[in-house]
């Protein structure tokens, strides 16, 4: 083992202690409870997304249950619906993860121009002579305009959510219907939810569409100039086997190292791998020599810190 892994190995595992921590803080945070360990803008868009989850639940359980007042309903069952899904934390890191991509995609079109919606990939693909490939850009392009105005409302439609968080958003409903005393309507407002859940038509199920798609022309999503924010962090989780929301924390001050490695096992060069860091991270500090390993040991790398 050369000395660059030894030091990769020991700041991985202090970056994967840092991230496994995110979703206690954050819970602190959601109830002001901490001040200084996350950025205002990002707690406050993910209890905004969180509060957008618990009224469109809340809602369907409203109808279901015959409530008569329905803005009191939510009043006073909002925060603790609110709580119940932040006490998931693979729910909560998601969310958390969706801010994140927000508050980036921002930075880019603000700082280097890159377009939080029609990104280069994007229009070559929409402009493909291929009826099919050009429908389905069309179609996340559309769902990526809405996303970024969604993040500036703080609102998270559940039709967005992957399948796995649907579900639980459900199970939460449920479980705090139960406590409401009002289980009996859970049932209905849940089938009622599912019948209009379609996974394939959200966002980021587009997105894997769209990368499938390219199947080994896969390199230009793996460029966030090119491709933007959402579909570069998709290529990159799917290129490295990791879940999206990892890679969305790998963008935090903690984790340089972790989106670097990740990097790497993608396939970047060294002038790769460091254009990234320059456009996604301008200040990272990654271990001197880390573009000398590589991919497969980058690889290994990935799976040992994540427990693979």
């Amino acid at each position: 083992m050369s000395e660059v892994e030894g030091i990769l190995r020991e700041r991985l595992a202090r970056d994967g202690a840092v991230l496994a921590g995110v979703a206690p803080v954050l819970r602190h945070l959601l109830r002001g409870d901490a001040g200084e360990l996350f950025a205002d803008e990002v707690v406050a868009r993910v209890r905004g997304m969180l509060a957008d989850l618990a009224e469109q639940l809340l809602l369907a359980l409203a109808v279901h249950a015959d409530v008569p007042d329905r803005d009191a309903f939510l009043a006073a069952q909002s925060d603790h619906l609110i709580d119940r899904m932040a006490a998931d934390g693979g729910l909560l890191g998601h969310v958390h993860g969706l801010a994140l991509e927000g508050r980036l995609t921002e930075q880019l079109q603000q700082r280097s121009g890159i377009d939080g919606v029609l990104t280069p990939l994007v229009q070559d693909l929409a402009a493909s002579p291929e009826p099919e490939i050009s429908a389905r850009a069309m179609a996340f392009l559309a769902s990526q305009a809405r996303f970024v105005q969604q993040q500036r409302r703080m609102d998270l439609p559940l039709g967005e959510l992957p399948g796995d968080y649907f579900h639980r958003a459900l199970c939460a409903l449920a479980a705090h219907a139960e406590a409401a005393d009002c289980g009996g309507a859970a049932e209905p407002a849940c089938a009622a939810l599912r019948e209009t859940f379609e996974e394939a038509r959200s966002r980021l199920g587009l997105a894997a569409r769209i990368l499938l798609g390219l199947g080994e022309d896969i390199a230009p999503a793996l460029q966030v100039e090119q491709a933007g924010v959402a579909l570069f962090t998709t290529a990159l989780a799917l290129v490295t086997e990791q879940e999206r929301t990892m890679v969305l924390l790998s963008f935090g001050q903690a984790a340089s190292d972790r989106l670097a490695v990740a990097l790497r096992t993608a396939g970047l060069d060294r002038d790769g791998l460091h254009t990234q860091l320059f456009f996604i991270k301008p200040d990272a500090d990654v271990v001197r020599g880390l573009d000398l390993i590589d991919g497969d040991t980058a690889s290994a790398l990935l799976r040992e810190e994540s427990g693979a």
